[in-house]
């Protein structure tokens, strides 16, 4: 058992909607499938948004009719923006470590 990973790479906007909770859109640009990574560099990096209260990030699905605002991920986390130096230099440092398979790939 483990949890699927997916890596979601975007532009960050800074414009807001009308919310009670500032919210800002992060537009998709491609999706990467990892699937269960195990314990990586990866999960270190600060994904994890601790304050959603305080500001919320929210894309559109891949998948289904794209119409529908996503704040959580399926495991119920709010997730937040990473750069993508950091996301690149972790999996860099795991494929120095031989953990997975899938991290030379998605370097690529």
């Amino acid at each position: 058992m483990g949890y699927e990973t997916t890596l979601l790479i975007g532009e960050l906007f800074n414009f807001q909607v009308a919310a009670k909770t500032p919210e800002k859109y992060f537009q998709l640009i491609s999706t990467l499938e990892l699937c269960k990574t195990g314990k990586s560099a990866i999960w270190d990096l600060p994904w994890k948004n601790e304050t959603p209260d305080e500001m919320k990030w929210y894309w559109y699905a891949p998948t289904g009719d794209g119409d529908k605002q996503q704040y959580e991920d399926r495991y119920g986390d709010f997730p937040q923006p990473v750069p993508l130096i950091d996301i690149l230099e972790a999996l860099e440092y795991e494929v120095t470590q031989d953990t997975y398979r899938r991290f030379q790939w998605a370097i690529a």
